[in-house]
């Protein structure tokens, strides 16, 4: 729920270059013992001057989420390495979930981005005719940054783009394909593959771990043009909180379904396992990775994105960085 600290918007190390371009744009020296003095001689007016440029979403030209977020640097957590702290940790119940299309937040209209670029928040008339090589422009500009594949950039642009391409068992003429894809893309990378791993790695480290796809949006007063399948951010928050920006309205299904929801994070908190009335969702195995599917009626299905986990999972060795987790790998030969 929310995003996964192994994403690489979720615990890297961006903040200390971005930290570094507000000391050398609001007039403060790096490395110096008296940077906190000098910034408490700055006004509000001049840090919002230098910091709304790198805080808006529409002006991003990278896959992250988050210019300013947390790092791990030994303090909290006395290891600089999530796979580290997870083995250490106390052994803990875990229940992680996403929406099933986390990131139409990013590729459509926002009321909370009200300005598009040319690589986020689309609007509707470049939805509409979205196409391959749009998505191959994104990947290759976004994506395959020479400071993460160096001279292998176009090859990664090529294996990622023919991945996509050919993800069709999902094709609906009423969607643009490759738009579905995009967005698919940036979910996988901001959301589902830092998850999938999270929850894979906490249940090798002995910690009973469930999982949950949200699917099913209560809020009937959301009339916005469904230009991409799935729920988006925040669909399964409003549940327990109520709307981001606005009043939610809800029906009798809506309610129906909020109050499954509502019952599997209670019976998690209470006993240790997710459950409703008519299904308990099974813990994840080395051998089965079941998970709840959260829609009108919720059911358990297995092996959540397989494919698109593996994938990712393999060219980043390959490549050398890991675009999900935001880290260099030793490149594997051959």
């Amino acid at each position: 729920m929310s995003g996964s600290a192994f994403s690489q918007w979720g615990s890297k190390n961006a903040v200390v270059e971005v930290t570094n371009e507000v000391l050398d744009e609001i007039g403060c020296e790096r490395n110096s013992t008296k940077i906190k003095e000098c910034l408490k001689e700055k006004s509000v007016s001049e840090f919002q001057k230098v910091l709304k440029p790198k805080v808006l979403f529409t002006l991003r030209d990278d896959i992250s989420l988050l210019s300013i977020g947390p790092k791990m640097d030994g303090d909290f957590i006395k290891v600089n390495c999530l796979k580290k702290a997870t083995k250490n940790a106390p052994k803990r119940p875990t229940f992680i979930g996403v929406c099933s299309q986390e990131s139409i937040m990013s590729t459509t209209p926002n009321p909370f981005f009200p300005l598009p670029n040319k690589y986020f928040n689309l609007p509707v008339e470049k939805i509409k005719i979205y196409s391959k090589s749009d998505f191959e422009d994104f990947v290759r500009v976004i994506l395959a940054k020479e400071k993460y594949f160096g001279n292998n950039s176009e090859e990664f642009v090529k294996k990622v783009t023919e991945f996509y391409a050919n993800q069709t068992n999902d094709e609906n003429s009423d969607f643009n394909f490759f738009f579905e894809q995009y967005t698919t893309l940036i979910s996988d990378l901001n959301f589902n593959i830092p998850a999938l791993r999270e929850a894979i790695l906490k249940a090798e480290n002995k910690n009973p771990t469930y999982f949950y796809v949200y699917d099913y949006n209560v809020d009937i007063s959301d009339t916005a043009p469904k230009l991409a399948r799935g729920l988006s951010h925040g669909g399964d928050i409003i549940n327990l909180f109520g709307g981001l920006y606005k009043p939610i309205e809800l029906n009798e299904s809506g309610k129906k379904v909020q109050k499954k929801f509502v019952n599997l994070i209670a019976n998690f908190i209470k006993n240790s396992t997710p459950s409703t009335d008519s299904i308990t969702v099974p813990a994840i195995t080395s051998d089965s990775f079941s998970y709840v599917f959260i829609d009108a009626e919720p059911t358990i299905k297995k092996d959540l994105w397989k494919n698109r986990l593996e994938f990712w999972n393999k060219i980043g060795p390959k490549y050398g960085y890991d675009l999900a987790g935001g880290f260099k790998i030793n490149k594997k030969q051959g």
